[in-house]
């Protein structure tokens, strides 16, 4: 049975959790400038909200 018919998650995540199992020295690709516009389209910053770190983390990002 293929995996992505054997785990609920969409295809892509099941990848990405694969990719990310393979250890810390994956070097992400940066997608083309027409992708970057496309997901800005589907998720405008002016949706995100909330803290990006928990307030413990931020203390140790900011220094």
């Amino acid at each position: 049975m293929p995996l992505g018919t054997k785990y609920p998650p969409p295809k892509v995540q099941l990848a990405l959790a694969w990719v990310l199992a393979k250890g810390e020295d994956v070097i992400p690709i940066s997608p083309a400038p027409r992708e970057i516009e496309e997901l800005e389209r589907a998720v405008p910053y002016t949706e995100v909200v909330g803290e990006r770190y928990a307030a413990a983390t931020m203390r140790t990002v900011q220094g």
